[in-house]
């Protein structure tokens, strides 16, 4: 289930079951045939219009059923500030001269905050309140901005967007809503090489104490960097995807995980995804349990290391494929339907991508438009930028689409094919 919020207001949408609370977590996955009730709740600023997509009407809350994939759209605008109506002129004469009445005056755009490079900022936020900066970058610069949580503070989420104030929380070009190793939410941006830009910056009270809470922003430039790593641990029964978030890396780059007492592990491979990610793969099968640091090694021998990033626990599962068909409860001879093959790994290790097949006694095909053929082969993959790899809880949902047969049912078939080599 996705959640869109195309208004010029705030305000939040909670489900229940939980999974989704939005502005900050906006999508959500729940087991077919769950029924989901959605509930909204307008900013002191903002007003509820109403929903869209698979909801409608005006209620606060919508209630749906999981039968595929849902998409609904949440409007919340500003209440506009009203100027006074003048009272009515009188005249020498008895009759007094109307005065036309002003249209109402929108809330105007906040003015952001000017940040300067390597000078901290001390912020106030109030719940569920946003703050806004600017910041000229020089051109062929890689930028970090860190915010440092302090004293109110639970939970915050920073965005980032060039040329415009992020319009809602997550949703800016670059964003996080999670903590780093360090304990504070980092931003790493690649300014354009041709040109300055100016970079706007929103910060979402999300987890506030209700009197307000703290905060530094900081703004600096920097040539190699580590920011975070994720997952932050895994188990000793396999393959673990690691994606290591920083700045300045480039092909060529080396990673390995060491600690005090600990043994030296090398990865099987390193993806560099831009100069701001790395997507690595180790295979800690049997590895010692323990926190390990995260090292990062450049061509020219520069080494940055971030301490006790990622921790390797006793694994006592190893990977785990759970797979099912959802189909429809009932069908029409001649008529064209859809169905799911939906697919997680429930493990505590990572899983190359799977073989999917799915076989039929009726024609079927991943193209609505031309179902045709009784067996389609699919590669179960995952979600990242290493596709290849099925992440520890990662969940994925391909639609196929078939003819019911003119008697009897329609027989499919789902075979899963390891490919764990």
């Amino acid at each position: 289930m996705i959640i869109s919020l195309p208004g010029t207001g705030s305000g939040s949408v909670t489900s229940e079951p939980s999974g989704i609370d939005c502005g900050s977590d906006c999508s959500a996955s729940y087991s077919p045939g769950t029924t989901v009730m959605l509930t909204v709740v307008p900013n002191a600023r903002s007003t509820f219009d109403g929903w869209g997509g698979d909801c409608s009407g005006t209620g606060s809350t919508c209630t749906l059923t999981m039968t595929g994939d849902k998409n609904v759209t949440v409007t919340f605008n500003l209440i506009p500030t009203p100027t006074p109506t003048p009272t009515a002129t009188p005249t020498p004469t008895v009759t007094a001269t109307p005065t036309a009445t002003p249209t109402a005056t929108p809330t105007p755009t906040p003015t952001p905050t000017a940040l300067s490079i390597d000078v901290s900022y001390q912020g106030f936020l109030l719940p569920s309140e946003f703050d806004y900066f600017s910041l000229e970058a020089e051109a062929n610069k890689l930028l970090k901005v860190e915010v440092v949580p302090q004293g109110g503070v639970s939970s915050l989420i920073l965005d980032a967007s060039i040329g415009k104030l992020p319009s809602y929380a997550g949703t800016g070009t670059y964003t996080t809503k999670d903590k780093t190793v360090r304990g504070n939410y980092e931003l790493s941006i690649p300014v354009s090489k041709s040109a300055n830009s100016t970079y706007y910056f929103s910060l979402f009270g999300h987890g506030i104490d209700k009197l307000g809470g703290n905060y530094t922003i900081t703004a600096s430039y920097v040539e190699k960097y580590i920011s975070d790593v994720s997952p932050k641990d895994g188990g000793n029964s396999g393959v673990i995807k690691l994606s290591i978030k920083g700045i300045g890396f480039v092909d060529g780059v080396d990673v390995e995980l060491s600690g005090s007492g600990l043994p030296v592990y090398k990865p099987d491979e390193i993806t560099v995804v831009s100069s701001i990610e790395l997507m690595v793969l180790f295979n800690i099968a049997g590895a010692s349990p323990g926190h390990y640091n995260v090292s990062v090694a450049w061509p020219d021998s520069t080494k940055k290391t971030l301490e006790g990033a990622f921790e390797i626990t006793s694994g006592k599962i190893g990977y785990k494929l759970e797979t099912q068909l959802i189909t429809p409860s009932a069908t029409r001879p001649g008529r064209n339907y859809s169905f799911v093959v939906d697919y997680k790994n429930t493990g505590d290790a990572d899983m190359y991508a799977p073989l999917l097949t799915v076989y039929s006694n009726t024609n079927m095909s991943l193209d609505k438009s031309n179902i045709n053929g009784d067996t389609v082969q699919l590669l179960g993959i995952g979600s990242s930028s290493m596709p290849n790899m099925l992440g520890i809880g990662e969940r994925r949902s391909i639609s196929l689409y078939f003819t019911a047969p003119s008697t009897g049912n329609a027989d499919l078939t789902l075979y899963v094919t390891n490919r764990q080599c």
